[in-house]
């Protein structure tokens, strides 16, 4: 019967040796960056947290909403003047009258500065059906007959 083999305990010992050499590396860089105030950069980040109040005057099922983020890119400690746009989209189930809804979630995109960035909500119906808010751009009042012929 064989025995089944692994490695030498010479070889462990040197493997455990280079992780705790790396550990502490790794301990002194930190530690290095933050006694210089390196450790933040103003205005770089990876994410964005959004926290807002819905009020629907109707039973919404299955409501989405969709972010779109304009943002300046960030390479290494250089910051681009090239813009991204990134799209995320969250959902917000079922929404009702009856109480408002508060909405939090955060958006995972590139590094960025986003001190500036641009956040445009929009909102969609189960069926993809896009939804006006009073944020929403290019809203115009209705005449009353244009009123009349959309509720039809």
């Amino acid at each position: 019967m064989n025995r089944p083999t692994g490695g030498s305990s010479a070889n462990q010992s040197n493997t455990l040796a280079d992780l705790e050499a790396e550990r502490e590396n790794f301990e002194r860089q930190m530690e290095s960056m933050i006694q210089e105030n390196r450790l933040v950069l103003d205005g770089h980040a990876d994410s964005i947290s959004l926290q807002f109040t819905l009020t629907v005057p109707e039973p919404l099922p299955e409501a989405y909403c969709a972010v779109m983020v304009g943002y300046r890119i960030i390479e290494g400690d250089a910051q681009l003047g090239a813009r991204r746009v990134a799209v995320k989209v969250h959902r917000l189930g079922d929404l009702t009258p009856a109480s408002p809804t508060d909405v939090s979630f955060s958006l995972f995109l590139g590094e960025g500065d986003y001190r500036d960035a641009q956040i445009e909500l929009f909102f969609f119906s189960g069926d993809a059906s896009p939804l006006p808010t009073n944020l929403s751009r290019q809203l115009k009042k209705l005449s009353a007959e244009e009123y009349e012929k959309l509720r039809d």
